[in-house]
C-alpha cells in the first residue's frame, strides 16, 4: 500500500485554517476564486500546483504555490504531506519506493555470497536487525535524503532476511518436502500483506504504522537466535561436521528417524566444486535459457509489484482492493503446490502468465468505458491477474532452480533474483506514468504494459525445456541434455519435516 496520497491543492493565502475538505459555501467561493481549474475527463478539477495572483483573483496570472492542503479522508498523514513531495518534487514519491527496491537488489547481489561464507543463519539474524532498525529510524526523520538512505538500508535488510531464510528452509528438509516448504514460505509473505493492510486501516498515521511494523523484527531476531539452527548442508560443506552432526541428530530424534552410517561421506561427496558463472555463456542453450528466465523474472516482478502499487487506481476502497489482492495469493500458492508436479513447470508458468497478462489487458476495457457500473469488473479482472501472476512467481523460483547445474545454481538464482529486483524498481515508475498521463487513459496505460510483458514472457517460456521429474543436473553438460530421459534424483538429506 502506498504511503502517500494524491488528492491535494494549493493552500489559500491568508487562511491559516484552510483544509482540503469544504468548510461551507464561503470557503468554496474562496477556493473557486483563488485556485485555477481545468476541464478534464468530463469534469472540472482544480490545478494542484498553481494559484491566481492574490490581488487580481481570477483575472490575474497564475503563479506557483509553495504550500498545500491534503485530503485526509483516508490517511491523516503521509510521507508526501510531511515532506511536500508534490508538483516539481512529485517524482520523489516514486523514488521512496525505488530506493527500497534498489536496496533489495544490492542485498540480493551481495548477501547471497556472504551467506555462503559466514552461514545462512548469521546473515539472516543481522539482516533482520538491520531491517528493523532502519525501518524504525525512517519513521521519525524529516529530511527526504535521510529517509532515502534508511529506506535503502531497510531494503538490504529485507533481502538479507528473506533469501538466506529461503535457502535455510529448503536445505534443512529433504527433497520430498522441498517444493512444499518453498511455496509455503512464500505464502507467509501474503500473511504479512494482510496484517499490514489491517494495521494501515487502524493506524492512519504513517509514522506510527512504520514504528509498529518495525518492532516485531527485534522480537523475531531474538526468537530465531534461540530456536533456529544453521543449515546442516552449509556446515558440512564448510567442514564443520561436529556442529552438523548435532543438528542432524536433533532432526532425526524429533522425527523418529535413523541416520545412515554412510551419511556424512555421501553428503560430502555430493558437494561439487564451484565453477565461475561466466562459464554458463560458453553454452548457447544455457545462455538462451538464462536470458529468457531473466526476462520472465523481470516481467513477473513488474506485474506483481505494479498491481500492488496500482491497487488504489482501480477505484473503490483502497483497503478492500489491497486486501483482496493479497487474499487471492493463497489459492495461487495452493494451485502451485497441486499442479507444479502434475502439469509441469513449463506449462504452469506459461499458463499463469497468460492468465495474468490477459486479465490486466481485459481490465483496460471497463476503465476506458468510464462507467462506474463496471467497477466490479475492473476489480475482478485485476484480482484474476494477481492470482495468475502470483502463481507464476511460485513457478519461476522452482523452474529457474531446476534448469541450471549444481555448479552454477546459486549464481543463476542470484542473477534471476537480481532481475526480479530490477523489475520491482521499474514498477513504481510505470505506476507513476499513469498519474503523469492522467484520466482513464492514465489508469489504463500501466495495466496495458503489465499485460503485454506477461504475455511476451509466457510465449518465451515455451522455448524452455520441461524439468518435471528430471534429475537435477550437476554439470553444464547435464544441463544441456536436460530434455533427455533421466532418472529422478534421490535426496541425500533426511526426508524430514523442518524443526
Amino acid at each position: 500500500m502506498r504511503d502517500y496520497i494524491r488528492c491535494y491543492r494549493c493552500a489559500l493565502p491568508n487562511l491559516p485554517n484552510d483544509t482540503y475538505k469544504s468548510q461551507g459555501n464561503y470557503h468554496d467561493t474562496l477556493v473557486n476564486q483563488t485556485i485555477p481549474y481545468e476541464f478534464k475527463d468530463d469534469q472540472y478539477v482544480y490545478e494542484k500546483c498553481h494559484i491566481y495572483n492574490a490581488s487580481l483573483g481570477e483575472n490575474g496570472t497564475k503563479t506557483e504555490c509553495n504550500s498545500w492542503v491534503y485530503d485526509h479522508s483516508v490517511f491523516s498523514t503521509s510521507v508526501i504531506e510531511d515532506m511536500n513531495l508534490v508538483c516539481d518534487r512529485s517524482l520523489m514519491s516514486a523514488n521512496c519506493i525505488v530506493v527500497f527496491f534498489f536496496g533489495v537488489l544490492i542485498g540480493v547481489v551481495t548477501l547471497g555470497n556472504v551467506s555462503d561464507i559466514v552461514g545462512r543463519r548469521t546473515v539472516m539474524m543481522y539482516s533482520i536487525l538491520l531491517q528493523g532498525s532502519a525501518a524504525l529510524g525512517s519513521a521519525w526523520v524529516n529530511n527526504i535524503y535521510l529517509f532515502y538512505l534508511l529506506r535503502f538500508l531497510t531494503g538490504i535488510g529485507c533481502s538479507g532476511s528473506y533469501i538466506p531464510t529461503f535457502i535455510l528452509a529448503t536445505e534443512i528438509v529433504g527433497l520430498k518436502y522441498r517444493t512444499f516448504v518453498a511455496i509455503i514460505e512464500q505464502a507467509f509473505f501474503t500473511v504479512g500483506l494482510l496484517v499490514l493492510c489491517g494495521l494501515a486501516y487502524l493506524l492512519d498515521d504513517w509514522r506510527l504504522l512504520t514504528t509498529v511494523i518495525s518492532i516485531p523484527s527485534f522480537i523475531f531476531a531474538a526468537t530465531y537466535f534461540l530456536f533456529i539452527p544453521e543449515s546442516p548442508r552449509w556446515l558440512i560443506s564448510s567442514g564443520r561436521l561436529e556442529e552438523a552432526d548435532k543438528i542432524i541428530k536433533r532432526i532425526a530424534r524429533v522425527n523418529n528417524k535413523e541416520i545412515p552410517v554412510e551419511y556424512f561421506s555421501e553428503i560430502s561427496a555430493e558437494m561439487t566444486p564451484k565453477v565461475k558463472f561466466w562459464k554458463v555463456f560458453t553454452s548457447k542453450k544455457l545462455t538462451c535459457w538464462c536470458a529468457i528466465m531473466c526476462f520472465c523474472w523481470i516481467s513477473v516482478s513488474v506485474v506483481y509489484f505494479g498491481l500492488a502499487l496500482n491497487s488504489q487506481d482501480l477505484g473503490g476502497n483502497v483497503f478492500v482492493n489491497f486486501s483482496l489482492g493479497a487474499m487471492v495469493e493463497f489459492p495461487a500458492y495452493f494451485f502451485c503446490i497441486i499442479f507444479l508436479d502434475r502439469m509441469g513447470r513449463k506449462k504452469l508458468q506459461s499458463l499463469t502468465m497468460v492468465v495474468g497478462g490477459v486479465s490486466c489487458l481485459a481490465t483496460v476495457l471497463p476503465i476506458l468505458l468510464g462507467n462506474s457500473s463496471y467497477q466490479w469488473l475492473v476489480l475482478l479482472f485485476a484480482m484474476i491477474g494477481k492470482l495468475g501472476i502470483t502463481s507464476a512467481f511460485g513457478a519461476v523460483y522452482l523452474f529457474g532452480c531446476e534448469l541450471f547445474p549444481t555448479v552454477l545454481r546459486n549464481s543463476a538464482m542470484g542473477l534471476f533474483s537480481t532481475c526480479g529486483r530490477i523489475g520491482a524498481v521499474v514498477a513504481p515508475y510505470i505506476a507513476e506514468l499513469g498519474y503523469v498521463i492522467g484520466g482513464s487513459l492514465g489508469r489504463s496505460v500501466p495495466l496495458f504494459m503489465f499485460g503485454g510483458m506477461a504475455l511476451i514472457a509466457a510465449a518465451l517460456t515455451f522455448i524452455l525445456p520441461e524439468t518435471r521429474g528430471r534429475k537435477l543436473p550437476d554439470t553444464i553438460k547435464e544441463a544441456e541434455n536436460v530434455t533427455e530421459n533421466m532418472k529422478k534424483s534421490e535426496s541425500l538429506i533426511l526426508k524430514s519435516a523442518p524443526i
